[in-house]
C-alpha cells in the first residue's frame, strides 16, 4: 500500500538508485475534474485503452494495483463509448450540420421549407444556366484529316482507348518488391506500347480537330499533359534520381482519364465539384482557428521543456511548428500526451493547457472537420433526390447528345431538326417516338422557343423552354430567387417579351405541319384519281371486250 512505499530501489533500466515515489496516472478519477477530462479523452478514442487498462487494476484507495481485479471497468468503459463516442457525439455533429445546412438553405430562399417542385426548378434552372452544346466540327475539307476525323469519330475508336487505360492500369498494379526482371522488362515494354497509343491518340484528334480546337476542351488539355508527361518518362527511363521516380508518377494520372467514360465515376467528380464552394467556406473558418491557437500556443507553451511528447517534431516554439502541431492535434493523434507535457508546471507548463487543448479539439476536430464530410453528403444525397424529380440535371444528357447529332457547329438547329430531336428524347422533356398527333400538336403549341434571324433554334433557350414546361414554378422571395432571375435575364434577355409570330418555332411548325397536311391530303387525291383512271380505262376496255 502507500504507507509501504517508501526508501529507495534500484532501477534496472536507469541503472542507478532512485527514491520511491507514490504517484497515480495522469488521467484518473480521483475527483469530479479529473473525470470529466478522462472521459473526455475517452470519447475521442484516444488512448483510452491505458485509461481502461489503470480502472481493470483498481484495488482500492491508496491500495497497490492488480492486474484485472476490477473487471466492472470494462463494461463502463465499453458502455460509455457506445453510448457517448459512438452515438451522443455523432448526434451532436448531425445537429451543428442540420443547423448549417438550414442557415445556408435560409440565407439562399429566405425560407427554410422550399416545396420539392421548387427545389427541382431551381436546380434545373441553374443547370441550364451551366450547359454548353457538345461541339460538333464539320468534315474537314483536307483529304489529310478527313481519314484521323473519321476515326476519331467512331464511337468504337473511344472504347479502345478505355480498353487501353484499364490495361495500362492493370499493368502498373501488376509490380512487386523483388519482382524478375523480365517481369520488369515486360512492363516497361507494355508501358512504351500504351505510351504509343496514347501519343497517337493526341496526334490523331490533333490532326482531325486542329490545334486550336483540340486546345479548347479541358478534357484534351488534360490528354496532352498526361502525354507530355509520358514523353518525359520516356526519356529518364534509364535514370534512378528521385526525380525520375516523380515523373513516373504520371502513370498513375492516366486513372483519371476513366471519369469521364464511366457515369458513376463522374456522379462523384461532380459532387467534389459542386462542394469546392462550400469547402472554400468551412476551410477559411477552419485556418482561421489554427491560426488564433497557434498564436496563443505560441505565447503560452512557447517555452515549455521539451519531453515525451513535446519534442524537436511537435513544439510550439514557432508559428510554423505549432501549427503542424495542431494539425496532428486536429487528427486525434497523440494529442493527450502534448497535453500532458503542456500542463507539467516543473516545465513551464500550465493549466491552461486543458481549456486549450479540449477547446480546440472540440471546434476543430469534433465540429470543424465534419462539416468537410457533411458537406459532401449533403450535396451526394442531392444528387441522389433529383433521381427522384420530374427532371434532372443527369436527364438534360440526352438532350445535349441529341442536339449535337442535328448541329452544323453554330449551336444551332433547323425548326424542322427540334421536332425529330424532340421525338428522340423520352418524355417528359421531350415527346418520344410514339407520340400521337394531338400529343405533338398540343407539345409545339406549348413550346414558346424564338427562332434566330437565320430562323434557327438556339441550344439553351430551347433546353430551358423544355424545362420551364415541365417544372416552372414560383419562387419565395430571397437570394435563390433573385440569382435565378439575373441568370435568367442575362441568358435571355428577351425572355419576357412576346415573340413574332414570324421568329416563332411553333408557328413555324403549325405552318409546315399545314403543309405536311395539305401535301398529304393532295397526294392522297392525285392517288385517287389516278387509281379512278385506271379503274375507268379498265371497265372501258372489259366493256369493249363485251361488245366484241
Amino acid at each position: 500500500d502507500r504507507a509501504a512505499c517508501v526508501g529507495s530501489y534500484y532501477d534496472p533500466i536507469v541503472g542507478n538508485v532512485a527514491e520511491r515515489e507514490w504517484s497515480n496516472a495522469y488521467l484518473n478519477f480521483d475527483n469530479l475534474y479529473r473525470a470529466l477530462i478522462s472521459l473526455f479523452v475517452t470519447s475521442t478514442l484516444d488512448g483510452y485503452g491505458q485509461i481502461m487498462f489503470d480502472a481493470l487494476d483498481i484495488t482500492g484507495i491508496d491500495n497497490q494495483p492488480k492486474m484485472d481485479h476490477n473487471p466492472a471497468a470494462f463494461v463502463f468503459f465499453v458502455a460509455f463509448i457506445v453510448l457517448c463516442a459512438f452515438s451522443l457525439l455523432n448526434l451532436y455533429v448531425g445537429v451543428i450540420f442540420y443547423q448549417f445546412s438550414r442557415i445556408r438553405m435560409l440565407s439562399q430562399t429566405s425560407s427554410i421549407d422550399l416545396t420539392e417542385e421548387q427545389k427541382e426548378w431551381a436546380e434545373m434552372c441553374k443547370s441550364v444556366l451551366r450547359m454548353q452544346p457538345l461541339k460538333r466540327l464539320p468534315p474537314p475539307t483536307q483529304w489529310l484529316r478527313k481519314i484521323p476525323y473519321h476515326v476519331v469519330s467512331d464511337k468504337k475508336f473511344d472504347r479502345f482507348i478505355m480498353t487501353a487505360i484499364c490495361a495500362s492500369v492493370l499493368v502498373m498494379s501488376a509490380g512487386w518488391h523483388g519482382e524478375p526482371e523480365e517481369w520488369t522488362e515486360m512492363k516497361d515494354t507494355f508501358n512504351l506500347g500504351f505510351t504509343c497509343v496514347f501519343i497517337a491518340e493526341a496526334a490523331l484528334k490533333i490532326t482531325a480537330m486542329g490545334f486550336r480546337e483540340y486546345w479548347s476542351s479541358s478534357w484534351n488539355r488534360f490528354d496532352l499533359f498526361l502525354v507530355c508527361g509520358s514523353l518525359v518518362d520516356l526519356c529518364v527511363t534509364d535514370l534512378s534520381t528521385s526525380v525520375a521516380r516523380l515523373i513516373r508518377l504520371f502513370r498513375v494520372s492516366r486513372m483519371f482519364r476513366l471519369i469521364k467514360s464511366f457515369k458513376g465515376l463522374r456522379s462523384l467528380f461532380e459532387t467534389l465539384l459542386v462542394s469546392l464552394p462550400a469547402f472554400w467556406n468551412v476551410g477559411a473558418l477552419v485556418l482561421l482557428l489554427f491560426f488564433i491557437y497557434s498564436y496563443v500556443g505560441v505565447l503560452t507553451f512557447g517555452t515549455v521543456v521539451r519531453g515525451d511528447s513535446i519534442n524537436e517534431h511537435a513544439n510550439f516554439e514557432s508559428f510554423q511548428t505549432a501549427m503542424l502541431t495542431l494539425f496532428r492535434v486536429a487528427t486525434n493523434d497523440e494529442w493527450v500526451g502534448l497535453m500532458q507535457d503542456c500542463s507539467r508546471a516543473d516545465a513551464n507548463g500550465s493549466w491552461v493547457s486543458y481549456p486549450y487543448f479540449i477547446s480546440f479539439v472540440i471546434a476543430v476536430s469534433m465540429i470543424m472537420l465534419n462539416l468537410f464530410t457533411a458537406v459532401i453528403i449533403e450535396n451526394f444525397e442531392n444528387m441522389q433526390d433529383h433521381e427522384q424529380w420530374k427532371l434532372s440535371p443527369n436527364s438534360l444528357e440526352g438532350y445535349v447528345s441529341t442536339f449535337r447529332e442535328f448541329d452544323d457547329g453554330t449551336g444551332t438547329i433547323s425548326g424542322v431538326d427540334l421536332e425529330r430531336l424532340l421525338k428522340k428524347i423520352p418524355p417528359p422533356l421531350g415527346i418520344g417516338h410514339h407520340s400521337s398527333g394531338v400529343l405533338t400538336v398540343h407539345f409545339i403549341k406549348a413550346l414558346n422557343v424564338p427562332l434566330s434571324k437565320e430562323g434557327r433554334v438556339p441550344f439553351r433557350r430551347t433546353a430551358f423552354e423544355l424545362v420551364r414546361r415541365v417544372c416552372e414554378c414560383d419562387m419565395p422571395p430571397g437570394e435563390m430567387r433573385d440569382k435565378i432571375e439575373y441568370g435568367i435575364r442575362k441568358a435571355f434577355p428577351d425572355i419576357w417579351e412576346p415573340i413574332p409570330d414570324e421568329l416563332s418555332w411553333s408557328a413555324l411548325m403549325c405552318v409546315i405541319r399545314v403543309q405536311r397536311h395539305w401535301r398529304e391530303v393532295t397526294a392522297a387525291r392525285s392517288q385517287r384519281a389516278r387509281l379512278e383512271k385506271i379503274a375507268a380505262k379498265k371497265r372501258e376496255k372489259e366493256k369493249r371486250e363485251k361488245e366484241k
